[in-house]
């Protein structure tokens, strides 16, 4: 089953995170994953605050994501985000098939 990471991050040195951005794409795909959303264009709803930026990305499942921000080489890689940016939230998460309506037990 499919993992989600969000990821939401607020970005302070734009030059840096592209650095991160040219170096990262080998990493997520010897993981297996790929990215659904980048952090702009946020449009907030239901009184939220939409101060920072959001990334989301899929993996084929949990393990793959939580081995891939484990991953020696990931983490040097990571350098230059962790300097261009605060994190805010991270997270990897199942998904769930499709259902019409959110389990009763939610």
């Amino acid at each position: 089953m499919p993992a989600y990471v969000v990821a939401q991050m607020k970005v302070h040195d734009p030059q840096k995170l592209r650095e991160y951005v040219r170096l990262i794409p080998p990493y997520v795909a010897k993981h297996g994953g790929r990215y659904l959303t980048r952090g702009s264009d946020l449009t907030c709803l239901e009184d939220t605050n939409c101060t920072s930026g959001v990334v989301v990305s899929v993996w084929p499942y949990k393990a793959a994501a939580e081995a891939f921000f484990a991953d020696p080489d990931y983490l040097k890689v990571a350098e230059p985000r962790k300097a261009a940016s605060t994190m805010e939230m991270l997270t990897v998460q199942d998904g769930i098939e499709y259902t019409d309506a959110p389990d009763p037990g939610v």
